[in-house]
């Protein structure tokens, strides 16, 4: 395992990074809750067949996938800063290393979630500008270069 690249006087370490955007994801989250919630609350008074049903299925797995997110990052966050990587030394390692099965789930767990959405942003062009596949195709393409990706070092 590589050791974390020093840092300058003005640079963030790995575990303040971390830390900081745990504080960011923690209400972001929220508002999700919040949103899922007003989703699924119109989608509710809507009769749920095709593309209604379709839109409850993805928000539920969007939600699931975000609360999957949140939830590991704070699994994360408790064993970098309670448990055996307590230490400043550890804690870089263990959050510079990217290998930890908690790091490669948030990774895949955020991807995830983000290739759903770009799907549906894809299928919403494709439905307004009338079924024009070709006008479509370049962001297709994006997305699944974003796919193949994945996994990569």
């Amino acid at each position: 395992m590589s050791s974390p690249p020093s840092a300058s006087p003005g640079d963030l370490s790995w575990s303040s990074a971390s830390l900081i955007s745990s504080w960011i994801v923690g209400p972001l989250y929220g508002i999700n809750i919040c949103v899922f919630m007003l989703c699924v609350r119109v989608l509710q008074m809507k009769v749920l067949k095709g593309p209604n049903l379709m839109m409850l299925i993805v928000a539920s797995v969007q939600f699931a996938l975000a609360t999957g997110h949140i939830t590991t990052l704070l699994v994360q966050l408790s064993r970098v800063y309670v448990g055996a990587a307590g230490t400043l030394d550890g804690r870089s390692q263990y959050l510079f290393g990217g290998a930890s099965p908690d790091h490669v789930a948030l990774e895949a767990l955020y991807i995830t979630n983000s290739l759903i959405g770009d799907a549906i942003l894809i299928w919403r062009l494709w439905v307004i500008w009338n079924r024009n596949f070709w006008l479509c195709l370049p962001f297709i393409a994006f997305c699944i270069a974003t796919a193949g990706q994945f996994g990569a070092p």
